[in-house]
C-alpha cells in the first residue's frame, strides 16, 4: 500500500497481516479488531484513528507517528517501535511486551494497565504518564525520562536505570532494591516509603526530593547530591556516602549507623533524633560558619528622611 491517503474509512475486523505501508497517511479511520500481525508501518502518519483490540504483534513501527489515536487493549508484542511517537493516545490495557522501545515517545498518553514486561526502554520519553503498580523489575531503562510522572507502587528492583531521569515525579512506595542508578536524576520528586536497599547510586542527583521513610540500607551513594532533601525517618545505615552533599537537609530521626561519611558535606544539616553510631561523622564536613553567616545575611533597613 504505497503513497495512499486513507481518510474516514472503516476497516474494522480487516485482515491486514504482513501488509507493507509506504508513505501513507491514515486519518480519522476506524480499525478496531484489525489484524496487523507482521505488518510494516514504518514512517507513516496515523491521526485521530482507532485501533482498539487490534493485533500488531511482531510489526515494524519505526518512526511511525500516532496522534490522538486510541489503541486500547491492543497487542504490540514483539514490535519494533524505535523512534515511534504516541502523542495524546489512549493505550490503556494494551500489551507492549518484548518490544524495542528505544527513543520511543509517549507524550501525555493514557497508559493505565499497559504491560511493558521484557521490553527494552532506552532514551524513551514519558511525558505526564500515570503508570502505577507497574512491574519494571530487571528491565533495561537506561537514559529513559519520566517527566511529571505518577509511578506510585512500581517495582524497579534490579533494573538498569543508568542516567534515567525522574523529574517532578510521584514515586511513593516504589521498590528499587539492587538497581543500578549510577548518575540517575531524581529532581523535585516524591519518593516517600520507597526502598533502595543494596543499590548503586554513585553520582545520583536527588536534590529537593522528599525521601521521608525511605530505606537506603547498604547502598552506594558516593558523590550523590542530596542537598535540600527531606529525610525524616529515613534509613542510610551501612551506606557509602563519602563525598556526598547533604547540605541544608532535614534528617530528623534518620539512621546513619555504620555509614561511611568521608568528606560528606553536612552544612546546615538538621539532625535532631538521628542515629550516628558506628558512622565516620568525624570525617565529614560540618557547617561552614562563614557560609552560614552569608546565607543568613539581610540588608539593614534604610531610613528615608521625610
Amino acid at each position: 500500500i504505497e503513497q495512499v491517503n486513507i481518510i474516514k474509512c472503516n476497516l474494522s475486523d480487516a485482515n491486514l497481516n504482513q501488509s507493507k505501508w509506504i508513505d501513507c497517511n491514515i486519518i480519522e479511520c476506524t480499525l478496531d479488531n484489525t489484524y496487523l500481525v507482521g505488518a510494516d508501518f514504518t514512517d507513516i502518519n496515523v491521526i485521530q484513528s482507532t485501533f482498539d483490540k487490534s493485533d500488531f504483534s511482531n510489526s515494524q513501527l519505526q518512526e511511525t507517528n500516532f496522534v490522538e489515536c486510541s489503541a486500547a487493549q491492543s497487542i504490540f508484542q514483539g514490535c519494533d517501535l524505535t523512534f515511534t511517537s504516541f502523542m495524546q493516545c489512549n493505550l490503556s490495557s494494551s500489551t507492549m511486551t518484548s518490544c524495542n522501545l528505544e527513543r520511543t515517545n509517549f507524550i501525555e498518553c493514557e497508559l493505565l494497565g499497559v504491560n511493558f514486561r521484557e521490553s527494552r526502554l532506552q532514551q524513551t520519553i514519558f511525558e505526564k504518564p500515570v503508570i502505577e503498580n507497574q512491574d519494571f523489575s530487571s528491565m533495561h531503562l537506561v537514559m529513559t525520562q519520566f517527566r511529571s510522572a505518577v509511578l506510585n507502587g512500581c517495582d524497579f528492583s534490579k533494573c538498569d536505570l543508568t542516567q534515567t531521569a525522574f523529574v517532578e515525579a510521584e514515586l511513593k512506595g516504589c521498590t528499587f532494591n539492587q538497581a543500578n542508578m549510577t548518575m540517575g536524576l531524581f529532581c523535585d520528586s516524591t519518593l516517600t516509603q520507597s526502598s533502595f536497599k543494596n543499590c548503586s547510586m554513585e553520582q545520583a542527583s536527588l536534590q529537593g526530593c522528599n525521601l521521608n521513610q525511605c530505606d537506603f540500607t547498604n547502598s552506594h551513594l558516593l558523590q550523590a547530591q542530596l542537598a535540600g532533601t527531606q529525610c525524616i525517618g529515613t534509613k542510610f545505615n551501612q551506606c557509602e556516602l563519602s563525598y556526598a552533599d547533604l547540605s541544608m537537609t532535614i534528617c530528623q530521626h534518620t539512621d546513619f549507623s555504620n555509614t561511611a561519611l568521608f568528606r560528606t558535606n553536612l552544612h546546615g544539616l538538621i539532625d535532631s533524633g538521628s542515629i550516628w553510631s558506628g558512622s565516620s561523622k568525624s570525617l565529614a564536613l560540618g557547617t561552614d560558619e562563614k557560609l552560614e553567616k552569608a546565607q543568613n545575611w539581610k540588608p539593614s533597613p534604610v531610613l528615608v528622611e521625610q
